[in-house]
């Protein structure tokens, strides 16, 4: 297996998809039907002519991956997956010869190159198996479920984990230097040390929710409020950001009206809340691109006292300013503009007259500078930013908290819908973004997530308007893959 060129083949016919699967029964100890494999991506990897490895990519549901999880366990994985932006990678298994030499490495470079061209934000991956579960941490994954699934008739221990696209770079660095350090460690006589977290089933340090403590003395007690007979209206509930805050809330006890227009989804969303944490949730579809949805506030709210305001919800439109009409700018300029100005305007009274109470604004780090091909976007992040800032000094000494978040990209649906097809590494997770703004809530009036993101701010503070310009447009340009 030495002397031939390693190489990467994706199957096509029913042949080569029939060797897939006595290779894969043979090596990895699991069988698979090859109507699964007609209907996914499948790659092969050769030593001269012998079929060594190998790995299924699957954009198609429903996912194998989640056919194994039991019920109720099973649907609750489906509504925290958007189906659209995901891929499933599956199947893998390398003949045990390679297993240990540099040809491992090469293709696990394989594996996260392919996925990267399905055109996927999102990944699921499970195993069964504890050396590969512990390979996956090296993509700093999150974990979507760890308990008993059935595989091939059987119960075994099981886990499944969802990880963004965008780590991938990341991912093959800490891959070599974990083949070297383990390289190292042999040669010293040291014992292997395992990657990743080190507890089973636990979510990796950057990406689990901060607990209640660790939020402000202000914002502790306006959450506990919350959590004490109150309820937080959450804007663009049923997935990306605004879901990662009603997750985040509904762990600290607090209520919850959710809002979207996407109607089945924020359904189950509502569903799942209540199943899981046993609080109040309130599904309320409601369009807020339509300025008339105003008039239903009143049902909206339905004498509830609301403690907490997120205003999530959004649309961009990326590409060049004459591309799009008139309707999608006025839907964008209702949606992100003049919703969050209503929503605000209607329950900040209230607050105020308690004395308590936090507004949170989800604007973008597109707020600090104008970006070419997402000219009314950026522009309308940049008036939430001004505007939030302006209502927060008027009423700095109300009690009342108010936070502006100017996330960076991150892995939500958002990026697909406004035409994202490539992300940074420096991508974000929801779960990132909604915990370090609890977590800084009466502490910062403008919450920057990510390192990146931060240095940006810092020097787009002492750019020329030009430069920045130039820089930001050339980076939305990249994105977009023009």
């Amino acid at each position: 297996m030495g002397g031939h060129a390693f190489r990467l083949r994706r199957l096509r016919t029913d042949t080569e998809l029939a060797a897939f699967t006595a290779h894969y029964a043979r090596y990895s100890g699991y069988s698979v039907e090859i109507e699964y494999l007609r209907s996914a991506r499948v790659f092969a990897t050769f030593d001269g002519p012998d079929l060594v490895g190998g790995f299924v990519l699957n954009v198609t549901p429903p996912f194998r991956t989640l056919t194994r999880i039991p019920q109720p366990a099973r649907a609750r994985c489906e509504m925290e997956i958007d189906e659209t932006d995901t891929q499933e990678f599956t199947c893998a298994w390398l003949a045990p010869p390679l297993r240990r030499s540099w040809r491992s490495l090469l293709f696990w470079c394989h594996v996260l190159h392919q996925g990267g061209k399905v055109g996927r934000h999102s990944v699921i991956m499970g195993t069964e198996v504890p050396a590969l579960r512990d390979f996956y941490h090296h993509s700093r994954p999150r974990p979507l479920y760890v308990g008993p699934v059935v595989v091939d008739g059987v119960e075994k221990t099981g886990w499944v984990y969802q990880t963004t696209l965008e780590k991938r770079y990341f991912g093959i660095l800490r891959i070599v230097r974990h083949r070297l350090g383990r390289a190292l460690r042999e040669r010293l006589g040291l014992p292997a040390r395992r990657p990743g977290p080190r507890t089973e089933g636990r979510m990796p340090v950057r990406m689990r929710v901060r607990a209640p403590f660790r939020t402000s003395a202000a914002g502790k007690a306006v959450l506990a409020q919350a959590a004490d007979g109150g309820w937080a209206l959450v804007t663009g509930a049923s997935s990306g950001i605004g879901r990662a805050y009603a997750e985040a809330l509904a762990t600290l006890g607090v209520d919850l009206i959710l809002t979207s227009d996407d109607a089945e989804n924020l359904v189950r969303v509502a569903a799942a809340l209540r199943a899981e944490h046993g609080v109040r949730a309130v599904a309320h579809p409601l369009d807020l691109a339509d300025p008339s949805f105003v008039d239903k506030l009143p049902g909206l709210v339905d004498g509830r006292r609301v403690d907490v305001l997120v205003n999530s919800a959004g649309i961009g439109i990326k590409g060049l300013f004459t591309a799009a009409d008139a309707a999608a700018y006025t839907d964008l300029v209702h949606l992100n503009m003049l919703a969050p100005v209503l929503l605000t305007r209607a329950v900040l009274p209230s607050m105020l007259g308690r004395g308590r109470g936090a507004v949170i604004h989800i604007a973008s780090v597109n707020a600090l500078a104008p970006i070419g091909h997402s000219a009314v976007y950026s522009a309308g992040k940049a008036f939430l930013l001004s505007y939030a800032t302006a209502v927060w000094h008027e009423n700095r000494d109300s009690g009342v908290l108010f936070q502006t978040v100017l996330p960076g990209t991150t892995a939500t649906p958002f990026q697909a819908r406004s035409g994202s097809t490539r992300l940074p590494p420096w991508t974000l997770t929801p779960e990132v973004v909604a915990a370090g703004s609890l977590a800084t809530l009466g502490r910062d009036l403008v919450h920057v997530p990510g390192l990146i993101n931060r240095a940006y701010r810092a020097i787009g503070a002492v750019l020329p308007l030009r430069t920045k310009t130039a820089t930001a447009t050339a980076v939305m340009r990249r994105s977009l893959g023009v």
